[in-house]
């Protein structure tokens, strides 16, 4: 039964290939029309671009930097004051938040002028003025950058962040990433000293109020760690593992697989469109 089944099934695919093989001539032709499709699809479409950067907060690096330890160090004071005042440094959570907030596209965009080199087909360079009548809108600028271009991946695991940008210009691309990186650490720096001096200020109307000396000396301390905050975010508030440089690669269109996907998928095409030709034929004889 078996010996049988194998024989039939040899059968049946040699009569399908003598059937194709017969037809030979519309398969080429369907199979050169996707080819071409492909290859001018490949050739026409924009070529995207992708810069990156890897960062790390550096609350990643050693369970929380010098504010943090030193606050575990203070006992149930320091504990109930770090969980009042949130006294730890930036977490890779809120730094994905700000990078994709409007606020921080639409702070990019003005601060960098990226509306002509964002909108470069609209935009006359020789007479720095724009080719259409109405010049584009910061609104609609801000959410194409920070959903189309802008790309910010999390890994908890590895505990960093990775801050892409996708675009045709490759020049571009890499200009964005380092813009991003540094507004981010503009706007960290700024939260931070607005916390370490509301903290500062709370901290000094207690030590006044406080007449028990451990505690006021817990609370001048605890001071000491907001003025170290503050010091500590003068310079950067999160490590750069990986800075962005400008890609010498495209990351697509990938014209060679393009072209063999479209030749596999004329090959599939022209068979399908063969047999159901026939299919019809032979029952419009019947």
């Amino acid at each position: 039964m078996s010996e049988n089944t194998g024989v039939k099934s040899e059968i049946d695919f040699f009569s399908m290939l003598f059937f194709f093989l017969g037809r030979w001539q519309q398969v080429v032709l369907g199979t050169t029309f996707c080819t071409v499709l492909g290859l001018a699809y490949a050739l026409l479409s924009k070529p995207v671009y992708q810069a990156d950067a890897i960062v790390t907060s550096r609350d990643s690096q050693g369970g929380g930097g010098s504010g943090s330890s030193f606050l575990s160090q203070l006992g149930g004071l320091g504990g109930a004051m770090a969980t009042q005042f949130g006294l730890m440094n930036t977490n890779l959570d809120k730094m994905e938040i700000i990078l994709k907030s409007r606020e921080m596209a639409r702070r990019v965009i003005e601060k960098h002028d990226l509306m002509p080199r964002l909108y470069a087909k609209n935009w006359d360079a020789k007479n720095k003025k724009w080719k259409v009548k109405s010049a584009p809108s910061l609104k609609v600028a801000a959410e194409g950058l920070r959903k189309g271009i802008l790309k910010v991946v999390v890994e908890p695991r590895k505990k960093i962040l990775q801050i892409s940008a996708n675009t045709d210009d490759s020049t571009l691309s890499a200009d964005i990433v380092t813009y991003y990186l540094e507004a981010l650490n503009t706007k960290l720096q700024e939260d931070t000293r607005t916390d370490a001096e509301g903290n500062r200020q709370y901290l000094e109307k207690q030590l006044i109020s406080t007449q028990d000396p451990l505690l006021r000396e817990r609370i001048q301390n605890l001071m000491a760690v907001e003025i170290e905050k503050s010091m500590l975010m003068s310079t950067k508030a999160f490590d750069v593992l990986e800075n962005p440089s400008i890609p010498l690669y495209r990351l697509k269109p990938k014209r060679g697989q393009i072209v063999i996907i479209s030749f596999l998928l004329g090959i599939i095409i022209s068979c399908m469109g063969i047999m159901v030709m026939e299919a019809l034929a032979a029952r419009k004889k019947s």
